[in-house]
């Protein structure tokens, strides 16, 4: 799913568990490229599942939040 929103720009939801993965405006193909190494990394450290959403706003760097272990 893709939405538009005057907050977060640009923001893709996963069908892997729905994580949102906020995009912003500008770059988009170069943040779909990180986006595709980081969740091939996620995969393979078996972390997709603690994954509470997903950042790329920000030059550089991807920014995550976990969920809560309880």
């Amino acid at each position: 799913e893709i939405n538009f929103n005057e907050k977060y720009k640009i923001t893709l939801y996963l069908c892997s568990n729905c994580i949102p993965v906020h995009l912003g405006d500008n770059n988009i193909n170069t943040k779909l490229t990180d986006l595709k190494y980081f969740m091939n990394y996620l995969v393979e450290q078996d972390k997709l599942e603690s994954i509470k959403y997903i950042d790329l706003r920000f030059k550089g760097q991807i920014i995550t939040k976990e969920t809560s272990k309880i």
